[in-house]
């Protein structure tokens, strides 16, 4: 299972989280990739907004003379594809990077015709895609075959009772599907009285959550992890603090095994899916 891991570098170059998490130093940061190579891991998933965890990337695999399957994000808010592109290629000291994603529909709608009219953009990137959030966002560029690898949200609240169909549909078109914001933020790891206000309405979602984790005697971060890397994904972003972070979900791979603790979870329903959306918090 450990191939499936996709590590999220955002705290590389920036704090992070419902908590704010410090960004990692740039001793720990090194850390952590000799770690990753150490024990298999090679897919990185960047971003020019994640600081200066390009840079970072980069550096480490011109010292060390190794390579890194890398994903992106293409930054279209002040410059077009390509600028974004060659800017991303040189903070990563390479020529060529694994997949290009679009951060969201909208950059993808405001930039469609020079994302389709350029034809010399695979010697960029071996694929493209786009990061999502709804369900009506894939579907509405599910027949864009210039679009093979998709990004969602999945996790024990945006979980099957959510997502089901939708990964389905994914798989079915035989795009590459990836699962990101598996800790939502860090919110299951916070205590409930220290939840934001804002996100109250969650509250009563995770208590089912807890009360499980209880039921099974198994701790919330093994669950998170089985119940994410069992479903049909191509790759799973995992967002870390620290190294010793990172040793502790890859020791809670292949944990549990346990169908009924997933039935448990597939029937915990948030009635307003925009509450699990970062984007409105």
């Amino acid at each position: 299972m450990l191939e499936k891991i996709v590590l999220g570098t955002a705290q590389f170059g920036m704090k992070y989280g419902v908590n704010s998490k410090a960004q990692i130093s740039k001793k720990e940061t090194f850390s952590i990739l000799e770690y990753c190579l150490e024990n298999k891991i090679d897919k990185l998933d960047t971003a020019p907004a994640y600081g200066n965890s390009e840079e970072l990337i980069g550096e480490y695999s011109k010292l060390n003379n190794v390579s890194f399957k890398i994903s992106s994000k293409i930054d279209t808010k002040s410059k077009n594809i390509l600028e974004s592109i060659n800017e991303s290629l040189d903070r990563l000291n390479t020529n060529k990077i694994d997949v290009f994603l679009f951060h969201s529909l909208q950059s993808f709608k405001s930039n469609k015709s020079q994302f389709i009219d350029h034809r010399d953009l695979k010697k960029y990137s071996n694929s493209y895609g786009i990061s999502l959030y709804t369900n009506e966002e894939v579907i509405e560029i599910i027949n864009i075959d210039e679009l093979r690898s998709i990004q969602i949200p999945f996790n024990l609240l945006d979980n099957l009772s959510l997502r089901g169909d939708l990964i389905s549909l994914i798989k079915q078109k035989n795009k590459k599907l990836f699962f990101r914001s598996i800790f939502l933020q860090g919110l299951f790891f916070t205590p409930l009285e220290k939840i934001p206000s804002k996100l109250s309405r969650l509250k009563e979602s995770i208590k089912k959550i807890n009360r499980i984790s209880k039921i099974y005697n198994v701790p919330i971060l093994p669950i998170i992890i089985s119940y994410v890397f069992s479903q049909e994904a191509d790759g799973v972003l995992i967002g870390i603090d620290s190294k010793n972070h990172l040793k502790k979900i890859i020791q809670s791979v292949d944990i549990i095994e346990n169908e009924n603790l997933f039935k448990e979870i597939d029937l915990i329903k948030v009635e307003n899916p925009l509450d699990l959306d970062p984007r409105f918090w």
